[in-house]
């Protein structure tokens, strides 16, 4: 199973490094990537560092640049993450073009979709306004679908049954390419009772943010994910 969390960039960068010295010195059973708000090498023993972008292709300023993430040996990325596209306006093409950086350099991008509701065809047409014609053959990827409605009300807002009609649909969609490695992530206030829930509808795991400041609150989410 996986956790992927998402410091973003309210968090104090000394919280950032000293919650992941805590993780460092625990064990736990779960996959995990964290997301800081400035990259750091990708050293740690038991979690990966992932980057919570990644620029276009164009010369620009003030973006992560894939030649950053090659250097301090990151592998995955954010690419058009929600809260980029309400808070910052970043629309599709923007987005696609990132992701087509990604794939170029060997970048496993996250893709978080949710934005258009809860409602399957809605998230598959997000999807695909994401991707456009950037061929995903025979490439990797993880997909979280993020609850809008429960990351606002701050409890699940969906039921068990929607939540796996969703991942499904999800499924198909990404099954229509060839040799592609897809894991299928949620998110939108996720607990401990939403970590069992991934494993219980089939997923690979669940996307947190930084409302999780110590390890003692992130091991309930890792517990759950756990065997």
């Amino acid at each position: 199973m996986l956790c992927v969390m998402n410091f973003k960039t309210k968090m104090p960068i000394k919280s950032q490094l000293k919650m992941m010295k805590e993780i460092e010195q625990n064990q736990f059973q779960p996959r995990l990537l964290v997301a800081p708000s400035i990259l750091e090498p990708n050293h740690y023993s038991n979690f990966e560092i992932v980057s919570q972008d990644l620029t276009t292709k164009a010369r620009t300023v003030g973006e992560i640049p894939d030649n950053a993430l090659k250097y301090y040996g990151i592998k995955y990325a954010f690419i058009g993450h929600i809260e980029r596209r309400t808070m910052l306006k970043e629309d599709y093409d923007v987005i696609n073009n990132k992701l087509q950086n990604a794939i170029r350099n060997g970048i496993t991008p996250i893709i978080t979709v949710g934005l258009s509701g809860d409602q399957p065809s809605k998230i598959i047409n997000e999807f695909n306004q994401i991707v456009q014609k950037v061929d995903l053959n025979h490439h990797k990827i993880i997909v979280a679908w993020e609850s809008m409605a429960s990351d606002k009300a701050g409890k699940q807002m969906y039921t068990n049954p929607e939540a796996k009609n969703i991942f499904s649909t999800i499924r198909k969609r990404l099954d229509q390419y060839n040799g592609i490695q897809y894991q299928l992530l949620l998110g939108g206030h996720v607990e401990a009772d939403e970590a069992k829930l991934s494993k219980e509808i089939g997923i690979d795991g669940v996307l947190i943010g930084d409302r999780f400041r110590t390890f003692a609150s992130l091991k309930p989410i890792l517990d759950g994910l756990s065997d």
